[in-house]
């Protein structure tokens, strides 16, 4: 959704990840920077500069070969082309799935994040197996429907067969 939690403590500046505000935070450490002249806006390279100034001329020097495309920024026609190979190269660790673009992936993962941060507990009360979203959990849960779960008498956590509960009362 456009979050911004990194800022800048120099200028105020909000960016989208870490890596981003280190970058800037350049320009305030070594008291030189490249500014643009349209806006104002301050970088860190000239190769970045330039990208940023074709955003204000229209000029859109790369070309996709498949569609025709035209971008003004190389990355922007690396990420385009994925559309016509199908290449997915951001993966979550969490859950495995893929991703096209970057931004999508930053999305996904702040859901994982929001998931643990608000203390969500994901773990089957009847067997212990963890998972990574509620509906996945909800519809493990009906698998236990009917079952009499083998209850820890010292914690009371639930285990479906009596060698897990065994092995569990080990601990304590």
């Amino acid at each position: 959704t456009g979050e911004k939690p990194f800022s800048c403590s120099d200028c105020g500046a909000r960016f989208t990840y870490r890596s981003l505000l280190r970058r800037h935070n350049k320009i305030h450490a070594e008291g030189k920077s490249l500014i643009c002249s349209e806006c104002g806006k301050p970088f860190t390279s000239e190769s970045a500069l330039t990208a940023h100034q074709r955003s204000h001329g229209g000029e859109k020097p790369f070309s996709c070969t498949d569609c025709e495309k035209c971008f003004a920024q190389r990355m922007h026609l690396i990420e385009h082309q994925r559309t016509h190979t199908g290449e997915k190269p951001f993966s979550c660790t969490v859950c495995g799935e893929m991703f096209t673009y970057r931004a999508q992936f930053s999305k996904h993962m702040l859901k994982h994040k929001r998931k643990r941060t608000e203390g969500e507990s994901l773990d089957c009360s009847h067997c212990g197996k963890h998972f990574t979203s509620r509906s996945d959990l909800t519809v493990h849960r009906k698998s236990h429907k009917g079952k009499s779960p083998l209850q820890c008498s010292d914690c009371g956590k639930c285990f479906k067969y009596q060698s897990q509960l065994a092995s569990h009362q080990r601990v304590h």
